[in-house]
């Protein structure tokens, strides 16, 4: 340890998060906060696509689970000219008109479109359209053995062009909320972005960026880098190369990409039975964000819960984030999102 380059990376973590304040709680000052940070984080995920190559997308098949009568949907659809996402889509045999449509992200080291086997089942029985791509690295987007591997392939290739890995993510979650609006049984006003573990740090970077999305769950992804990097480190690696986004740490922190959301319903969850996430940045973010959505006059579109818990979307975890959507995305067909 004693010749180990971590204690130098932590102090100067420790020094920038430092440097950075508060965010305001008075809604002006705070407004000029959130649009100088934005153009910031958009520039730290990297390079993304001048123009957005048509989604071309394909059903290639289509079954009927015989047990839940909901319909899963095989797609792929272009992300960009020479990237091809295939993911599941699923709703209800049912169900009638126009959905709300959900994005579900997987965490990392997963089964890619085939994880979340139960959640994804019961959002579609609640009269959801739900749809769950592969990860870039995961599932058939993978050519390696494993997912690490893949990534320390791919990603400083990346780098090299200007482009960083939780950004070509995120333009991949772009195009798919692009998918989830052409499609005609689904509300284009009526979309909500769910993820787990990295996942759930995909969910919330995109739920910033892109204002479609009007209801964000982020379910054991929660944390700042200034906790991460303290506590993190120190004792465990981490294969996931896209937690951490490059230059953010001069600029800010986790928190203030959550900001971003506001006024926007958002719904955090942490488990306190991995480590993770240290839960002293959850806290921090927790507290932060009281102020944030209590300058917006909207209180009651945040929420924030700590359980020990399985790192999954299972128990209390899918109980409150089905709550929290049919909350905020099903009483829009009582005259339109009121929210925002």
């Amino acid at each position: 340890m004693e010749y180990s380059v971590i204690k130098g990376l932590q102090k100067e973590a420790e020094r920038l998060a430092q440097k950075r304040p508060p965010l305001p709680t008075e809604i002006s000052a705070l407004k000029v906060r959130l649009k100088r940070f934005a153009q910031r984080h958009k520039e730290c995920l990297g390079e993304m696509p001048a123009k957005k190559y048509p989604l071309q997308p394909v059903i290639e098949e289509k079954v009927i689970f015989d047990d839940s009568g909901v319909v899963q949907e095989r797609v792929i659809y272009h992300s960009e000219e020479l990237v091809k996402v295939p993911a599941h889509v699923y709703y209800h045999q049912e169900a009638k008109g126009k959905k709300p449509g959900v994005l579900l992200l997987q965490g990392w080291e997963s089964l890619g479109k085939y994880s979340f086997p139960f959640f994804k089942i019961r959002l579609a029985q609640e009269g959801f359209l739900v749809i769950l791509p592969d990860n870039r690295c995961s599932g058939e987007r993978r050519r390696e053995s494993n997912s690490e591997i893949e990534q320390l392939n791919i990603v400083p290739v990346a780098l090299s062009l200007g482009k960083t890995f939780m950004g070509m993510n995120t333009y991949d979650n772009i195009r798919a909320i692009d998918y989830l609006v052409s499609r005609g049984d689904v509300d284009p006003e009526r979309i909500a972005v769910v993820g787990l573990c990295w996942g759930g740090m995909q969910a919330y970077n995109l739920a910033a960026l892109d204002r479609r999305v009007g209801c964000c769950v982020a379910i054991n992804a929660n944390s700042t880098y200034r906790a991460l990097i303290r506590h993190h480190i120190t004792y465990s690696y981490h294969t996931c190369l896209g937690t951490y986004i490059p230059n953010l740490l001069k600029y800010g922190d986790t928190t203030d990409i959550y900001a971003l959301i506001a006024p926007r319903p958002l719904l955090i969850a942490n488990n306190a039975n991995d480590n993770w996430f240290p839960l002293e940045g959850y806290q921090e973010i927790c507290r932060e964000l009281e102020g944030v959505y209590h300058a917006f006059g909207k209180p009651e579109n945040f929420k924030h819960l700590l359980s020990s818990n399985l790192h999954d979307i299972v128990g209390v975890y899918r109980k409150e984030a089905i709550a929290w959507l049919n909350k905020h995305l099903k009483k829009s067909e009582e005259g339109g999102r009121k929210d925002v």
